[in-house]
């Protein structure tokens, strides 16, 4: 009698669980094997950067993400630097809206715009997953140029609707949009990129001192309504954390996602 109550048991609950990638959450069976691919690495400061993508066994993309070694978060220089390209492993670009990651180092920080003024965001990375093309991004030209479309924004819709301008137009990036409450005390928020009517970027804005601190957060962000590219698979949440013993290697992610 009590193994049949417990089979019952094991039954019902099987039914409830969202998803079977979940049910090592619940301790029911042996986390499911993922695939990881990655691309090349590239040097960051003092260290390495590698884009990676975890694909289950349905070929559904799981995490997509940058990897930077320990020495990519020490000594850095007092100037900004960015990194033009970070190659995506090919399934990642197969699977998800995203062409390369573009990394950039902001020395000192900078102002963004908050609920109630601009608000100091310190030393960061800004690892910007592109939907446009290298050659596409390089072609941004800055906000004085007659040539620029800055202000031709996507249609209604095709951004997140508590998202506003917090940064400027920047040549070679493009438009930066956040959602101003997020800014507040916030050690990390994501920002999202516009140009010439197209959404063109996304990117988790992460405080140097959160980054070195190994601290592990998932945070969900605004979803728009309409989607650019369709049949493909967008993020709903982005990650931040740290895996190994010292050293330690540190992760910006994308996951959570969903075929649009």
């Amino acid at each position: 009698m009590k193994r049949l109550v417990h089979a019952l048991f094991f039954l019902a609950s099987s039914l409830l669980l969202p998803s079977c990638d979940l049910l090592e959450d619940y301790g029911l069976q042996p986390k499911p094997r993922l695939t990881v691919y990655r691309g090349p690495s590239v040097k960051v400061g003092n260290g390495q950067a590698t884009a990676w993508i975890s694909v289950n066994a349905r070929q559904e993309p799981i995490e997509l993400g940058l990897e930077l070694t320990n020495e990519a978060l020490y000594n850095l220089p007092p100037t900004n630097f960015g990194v033009d390209e970070i190659p995506l492993p090919e399934q990642a670009k197969a699977l998800t809206p995203f062409d390369h990651i573009q990394l950039g180092w902001s020395a000192q920080g900078h102002p963004v715009q908050g609920p109630n003024g601009p608000i100091p965001f310190g030393p960061h990375y800004d690892t910007r997953f592109y939907m446009t093309s290298r050659a596409e991004r390089q072609a941004i030209p800055a906000g004085a140029d007659p040539t620029a479309r800055f202000n031709v924004l996507p249609p209604a819709g095709y951004l997140p609707a508590p998202y506003r301008a917090v940064l400027g137009d920047l040549p070679g990036l493009g438009r930066h949009w956040g959602d101003a409450q997020a800014f507040a005390g916030m050690t990390h928020t994501m920002v999202l990129g516009t140009y010439n009517g197209q959404y063109t970027f996304m990117v988790p804005n992460v405080l140097l001192e959160e980054l070195r601190s190994g601290n592990r957060t998932s945070t969900p962000f605004a979803q728009p309504l309409y989607f650019q590219e369709t049949n493909t698979y967008y993020p709903t949440t982005y990650n931040i954390y740290a895996t190994g013993t010292a050293p330690q290697t540190h992760h910006i992610t994308l996951s959570g996602f969903v075929r649009r």
